[in-house]
Protein backbone atom coordinates (compact mmCIF):
# COMPACT_ATOMS: atom_id res chain seq x y z
CA UNK A 1 0.00 0.00 0.00
CA UNK A 2 2.91 2.34 0.70
CA UNK A 3 4.21 1.69 -3.22
CA UNK A 4 1.67 3.71 -4.86
CA UNK A 5 2.39 7.06 -2.88
CA UNK A 6 5.66 6.01 -3.10
CA UNK A 7 6.03 5.68 -6.70
CA UNK A 8 4.89 9.40 -7.05
CA UNK A 9 7.11 11.20 -4.46
CA UNK A 10 10.72 10.72 -6.57
CA UNK A 11 8.73 12.46 -9.82
CA UNK A 12 7.36 14.94 -7.78
CA UNK A 13 10.37 16.31 -5.84
CA UNK A 14 12.16 16.27 -8.81
CA UNK A 15 9.70 18.68 -10.35
CA UNK A 16 9.60 20.42 -7.65
CA UNK A 17 13.73 20.94 -7.66
CA UNK A 18 13.53 21.60 -11.51
CA UNK A 19 10.85 24.63 -10.82
CA UNK A 20 13.03 25.95 -8.31
CA UNK A 21 16.70 26.28 -10.55
CA UNK A 22 14.02 27.53 -13.02
CA UNK A 23 12.94 30.29 -10.58
CA UNK A 24 16.30 31.00 -9.31
CA UNK A 25 17.32 31.69 -13.25
CA UNK A 26 14.87 33.43 -13.83
CA UNK A 27 15.41 35.77 -10.21
CA UNK A 28 19.14 36.14 -11.62
CA UNK A 29 18.33 36.83 -15.25
CA UNK A 30 15.74 39.83 -13.90
CA UNK A 31 18.33 41.12 -11.32
CA UNK A 32 21.08 41.32 -13.38
CA UNK A 33 19.03 42.99 -16.30
CA UNK A 34 17.81 45.75 -14.02
CA UNK A 35 21.55 46.53 -12.37
CA UNK A 36 23.44 46.25 -16.05
CA UNK A 37 20.59 47.99 -17.95
CA UNK A 38 17.31 49.38 -16.66
CA UNK A 39 19.71 51.21 -14.24
CA UNK A 40 22.51 52.50 -15.68
CA UNK A 41 22.40 55.78 -17.37
CA UNK A 42 25.07 57.74 -17.01
CA UNK A 43 23.73 61.32 -18.74
CA UNK A 44 21.22 61.48 -16.10
CA UNK A 45 23.75 60.38 -13.74
CA UNK A 46 26.01 63.21 -13.90
CA UNK A 47 25.08 64.75 -10.49
CA UNK A 48 28.06 67.16 -10.82
CA UNK A 49 26.80 68.68 -14.07
CA UNK A 50 26.29 72.22 -13.60
CA UNK A 51 23.17 72.30 -16.00
CA UNK A 52 19.39 70.88 -14.54
CA UNK A 53 18.81 68.18 -15.72
CA UNK A 54 15.78 68.55 -18.61
CA UNK A 55 15.42 72.11 -16.57
CA UNK A 56 14.51 70.18 -13.35
CA UNK A 57 11.21 69.11 -15.41
CA UNK A 58 12.05 65.01 -15.09
CA UNK A 59 12.92 62.33 -13.02
CA UNK A 60 16.29 60.73 -14.22
CA UNK A 61 15.83 58.11 -17.00
CA UNK A 62 17.05 55.00 -14.69
CA UNK A 63 13.80 55.79 -12.06
CA UNK A 64 11.49 55.94 -15.23
CA UNK A 65 12.86 52.62 -16.27
CA UNK A 66 13.04 50.86 -13.00
CA UNK A 67 9.15 51.56 -12.62
CA UNK A 68 8.28 50.64 -16.19
CA UNK A 69 10.35 47.44 -16.02
CA UNK A 70 9.02 46.59 -12.36
CA UNK A 71 5.55 47.25 -13.85
CA UNK A 72 5.56 45.14 -16.79
CA UNK A 73 7.68 42.12 -14.74
CA UNK A 74 4.93 42.30 -12.13
CA UNK A 75 2.32 41.80 -15.23
CA UNK A 76 4.18 39.25 -17.04
CA UNK A 77 4.67 37.22 -13.44
CA UNK A 78 1.17 37.40 -12.25
CA UNK A 79 -0.01 36.44 -15.30
CA UNK A 80 2.36 33.13 -16.23
CA UNK A 81 3.08 32.08 -13.03
CA UNK A 82 1.65 30.96 -8.76
CA UNK A 83 1.10 33.73 -6.90
CA UNK A 84 3.97 32.19 -4.43
CA UNK A 85 6.26 31.77 -7.00
CA UNK A 86 5.93 34.82 -8.77
CA UNK A 87 6.16 37.09 -5.52
CA UNK A 88 8.65 35.25 -4.93
CA UNK A 89 10.77 36.64 -7.88
CA UNK A 90 9.02 39.99 -7.91
CA UNK A 91 10.46 40.51 -4.42
CA UNK A 92 13.91 39.22 -5.15
CA UNK A 93 13.83 41.69 -8.25
CA UNK A 94 12.75 44.93 -5.99
CA UNK A 95 14.94 43.93 -2.94
CA UNK A 96 17.92 44.00 -5.52
CA UNK A 97 17.38 46.76 -7.91
CA UNK A 98 15.76 48.96 -4.44
CA UNK A 99 19.63 48.07 -2.95
CA UNK A 100 21.45 49.32 -5.61
CA UNK A 101 18.97 52.64 -6.02
CA UNK A 102 19.81 53.17 -1.76
CA UNK A 103 23.73 52.18 -1.99
CA UNK A 104 23.55 55.06 -4.97
CA UNK A 105 21.78 57.84 -3.80
CA UNK A 106 22.93 57.84 -0.61
CA UNK A 107 26.61 58.25 -1.55
CA UNK A 108 25.76 60.59 -4.06
CA UNK A 109 26.58 64.72 -3.11
CA UNK A 110 24.37 66.62 -5.99
CA UNK A 111 25.78 69.72 -7.04
CA UNK A 112 22.86 72.72 -6.46
CA UNK A 113 21.51 72.64 -9.99
CA UNK A 114 20.80 69.46 -9.76
CA UNK A 115 19.30 68.74 -6.02
CA UNK A 116 15.66 69.02 -7.39
CA UNK A 117 16.37 65.83 -9.89
CA UNK A 118 17.74 64.42 -6.08
CA UNK A 119 14.98 65.22 -4.65
CA UNK A 120 12.33 64.03 -7.32
CA UNK A 121 14.57 60.68 -8.08
CA UNK A 122 14.24 60.11 -3.95
CA UNK A 123 10.59 61.14 -4.41
CA UNK A 124 9.51 58.90 -7.65
CA UNK A 125 11.46 56.01 -5.73
CA UNK A 126 9.17 56.09 -2.60
CA UNK A 127 6.64 56.33 -4.43
CA UNK A 128 7.41 53.36 -6.90
CA UNK A 129 7.96 51.22 -3.36
CA UNK A 130 4.47 52.15 -2.20
CA UNK A 131 2.94 51.25 -5.34
CA UNK A 132 4.70 47.53 -5.64
CA UNK A 133 4.01 46.83 -1.38
CA UNK A 134 0.91 45.28 -1.94
CA UNK A 135 2.30 42.72 -4.95
CA UNK A 136 4.95 42.14 -1.99
CA UNK A 137 2.80 41.46 0.94
CA UNK A 138 0.59 38.99 -0.91
CA UNK A 139 -2.31 39.59 1.81
CA UNK A 140 -3.51 43.02 3.72
CA UNK A 141 -2.32 41.56 6.85
CA UNK A 142 1.23 40.49 5.50
CA UNK A 143 1.26 44.55 5.41
CA UNK A 144 1.49 45.06 8.83
CA UNK A 145 2.75 42.29 10.38
CA UNK A 146 6.61 41.44 11.19
CA UNK A 147 6.73 37.86 10.70
CA UNK A 148 5.59 37.52 6.65
CA UNK A 149 7.13 34.20 5.99
CA UNK A 150 5.14 32.33 7.79
CA UNK A 151 4.19 29.89 5.09
CA UNK A 152 1.83 28.78 2.33
CA UNK A 153 -1.22 29.25 4.90
CA UNK A 154 -2.37 32.85 5.20
CA UNK A 155 -0.24 34.80 2.71
CA UNK A 156 -1.68 32.96 -0.42
CA UNK A 157 -5.39 33.21 0.24
CA UNK A 158 -5.50 37.30 0.21
CA UNK A 159 -3.38 37.76 -3.09
CA UNK A 160 -6.06 36.08 -5.09
CA UNK A 161 -7.85 39.09 -4.86
CA UNK A 162 -5.99 42.43 -3.74
CA UNK A 163 -2.69 42.23 -4.75
CA UNK A 164 -3.02 39.84 -8.05
CA UNK A 165 -6.02 41.95 -9.38
CA UNK A 166 -3.62 45.06 -8.44
CA UNK A 167 -0.18 42.95 -9.94
CA UNK A 168 -2.37 42.27 -13.44
CA UNK A 169 -3.16 46.23 -13.85
CA UNK A 170 -6.51 46.31 -12.58
CA UNK A 171 -5.50 48.46 -9.50
CA UNK A 172 -9.23 48.85 -9.00
CA UNK A 173 -11.86 47.38 -6.51
CA UNK A 174 -10.39 48.55 -3.54
CA UNK A 175 -11.66 52.03 -1.30
CA UNK A 176 -9.30 54.12 0.13
CA UNK A 177 -7.72 54.80 -3.50
CA UNK A 178 -4.21 55.18 -2.56
CA UNK A 179 -2.93 53.46 -5.05
CA UNK A 180 -4.20 55.53 -7.68
CA UNK A 181 -2.76 58.69 -5.61
CA UNK A 182 0.18 57.29 -5.71
CA UNK A 183 0.25 56.15 -9.46
CA UNK A 184 -0.73 59.77 -10.38
CA UNK A 185 1.81 61.16 -8.59
CA UNK A 186 4.35 58.57 -10.12
CA UNK A 187 3.42 59.44 -13.66
CA UNK A 188 2.87 63.18 -12.80
CA UNK A 189 6.99 63.19 -11.98
CA UNK A 190 7.52 61.20 -14.87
Amino acid sequence: MHEKPRAFKDPYSEVCRLIDACSEQVLEYHCDLAATTVLHNARSNDWDSHRPFYEGDKVSHCVQHWWFFLQGLRGDLWKSLSPRAARRIFSGVVLDSLGILVTRYTSLRPGPSRLSQFRADALAILLVCTEVLPSLAGSGDGLFCSGMAGGAGGGEAGLGGGGGDLAAGGGGGGGDGGGAASRSAAVSLM
